[in-house]
């Protein structure tokens, strides 16, 4: 609400007592900011209150030093009296890097009062605690400007005319009246059921002033366009998606890419003032509490980003889809034949599919690992060979019966009409004059070696 009303929200990120994370949005009131020479947030002082009893409850807890003030006021039982105190954070420049202690952090951390100075507690952060996040600012400026200073006019304008519309509609239902001065009886009763005593007749001592209802049709429309130009303010004709049935999808498309650029500096200043540093917290005290398992070496010491998957974040990376799309539109020209050549030549599909898939957020876990879809593709490419290679297998079987029948049939004898040796001559010429025929013959002695147990060469 902050950020959208006035330009500048606050957030503190810490860890409870419990050990669990710890998120307060700071009143803006409360808080001064301060920029280092690179326009980051670095400090924060924050204005708060502790009552007696509280601030002597931190010193026996926390280990902090109250002022004599404190342990007067506690003395004579005033527990409930209002302390100011500060709470202060800012870069520790006189600090010892290897040390690691609370007063060696690279942002200090002090509470003191207000009133005298007095500093109750000194410690410190490993990272800047306070997001700070500002919706928009000039150059120069420090606090942000968000869309709720924009539309303030328009809101104060507004509440003044529904307050004059409501007005308008109360004098018609219950219009003033005017009576003789002479003729009532009693008090005028203007509720529901109410009756009034006259002398004589009443229509001559009473008379009714209804207002016009006419100009309350122009009214409600007028509201209503400063309630539009209210809604534009916040981008809610930005946030919105079209819901016109006759657009056609590229026209959708093109709207849509048109709105993710309008939103696409506000959400690169909210990623890197507010969501940035707070996966960068949020990280640190998980490590530091050993809540996260611990990073395989290929990525330990390494830097690391964050991918958003918010709606707005997702549809601004949709947007890469669509010139995949153009291009495929281009070679679908080519015609049918062509495009499915050209695609099946340069694209590789399960890449674009698990790119598509990450594109739109949806659940990794429904994707098969790649190494067992690459033991799918093995074995598929081995059927298909057993299968190309099965015609071969069948030949080189039947060569095979063929050579030993013809051998037989030299050895007994039985060969009588054709020359056998003339015949094997031919066949052996014909495999050495084909390179298939020759690695098959070789497949072949390989199979038979190893069904004899003897090592293949």
């Amino acid at each position: 609400l902050d950020l959208g009303a006035f330009g500048t929200a606050i957030m503190f990120v810490g860890q409870r007592d419990d050990g669990g994370l710890l998120f307060e949005s700071r009143p803006l009131s409360e808080c001064v900011i301060d920029e280092n020479v690179d326009g980051k947030v670095d400090t924060v002082f924050r204005k708060t209150t502790y009552t007696v009893r509280q601030l002597i409850q931190m010193e026996r807890q926390e280990g902090w030093k109250v002022s004599d003030k404190v342990r007067d006021l506690f003395r004579d039982q005033k527990y409930d009296e209002t302390i100011v105190v500060i709470h202060a954070v800012y870069p520790r420049s006189d600090r010892d890097p290897k040390k690691k202690n609370r007063e060696n952090m690279p942002f200090a951390s002090c509470y003191f009062e207000h009133d005298t100075g007095h500093l109750l507690s000194e410690s410190g952060f490993p990272e800047f605690p306070y997001l700070v996040a500002r919706w928009s600012k000039y150059a120069g400026e420090k606090y942000g400007r968000g869309p709720g200073m924009t539309a303030l006019p328009d809101i104060r304008m507004l509440q003044a005319m529904s307050l004059t519309y409501i007005k308008t509609v109360q004098k018609n239902a219950d219009p003033p009246i005017a009576l003789s001065s002479d003729g009532l009886l009693g008090q005028v009763r203007t509720i529901p059921g109410g009756v009034t005593y006259f002398r004589g007749n009443p229509s001559e001592g009473m008379m009714q002033f209804p207002t016009s209802v006419q100009g309350l049709g122009h009214m409600a429309e007028f509201m209503e366009q400063v309630r539009n130009r209210i809604r534009n303010c916040f981008f809610v004709d930005v946030l919105q998606m079209v819901g016109d049935a006759e657009m056609t999808a590229t026209e959708v498309m093109q709207r849509t890419a048109e709105r993710m650029r309008l939103l696409g500096p506000l959400v690169g200043r909210l990623e890197s003032e507010l969501l940035g540093p707070m996966v960068d917290r949020i990280f640190g005290i998980l490590m530091r509490m050993k809540l996260l398992p611990e990073p395989p070496k290929e990525i330990q010491g390494q830097e690391f980003t964050v991918e958003y998957v918010s709606p707005v974040a997702t549809a601004q990376k949709q947007q890469a889809i669509n010139g995949i799309m153009q291009a495929m539109q281009v070679v679908a020209s080519f015609g049918p034949e062509a495009a499915m050549q050209i695609a099946g030549k340069n694209l590789d599909v399960d890449k674009l599919f698990r790119w598509s898939w990450d594109l739109f957020n949806n659940n990794p876990e429904l994707l098969r690992d790649e190494e067992a879809m690459a033991k799918d593709d093995q074995m598929l490419k081995a059927k298909q060979a057993l299968e190309m290679g099965q015609p071969a297998m069948d030949m080189a079987a039947q060569g095979a019966g063929a050579v030993k029948s013809i051998s037989d049939a030299a050895a007994g004898g039985q060969a009588a009409g054709f020359d056998v040796k003339a015949l094997l001559g031919q066949v052996v010429k014909n495999v050495q004059q084909s390179p298939k025929a020759q690695q098959e013959l070789a497949d072949m002695g390989k199979n038979v070696m190893q069904q004899a147990g003897m090592p293949a060469q």
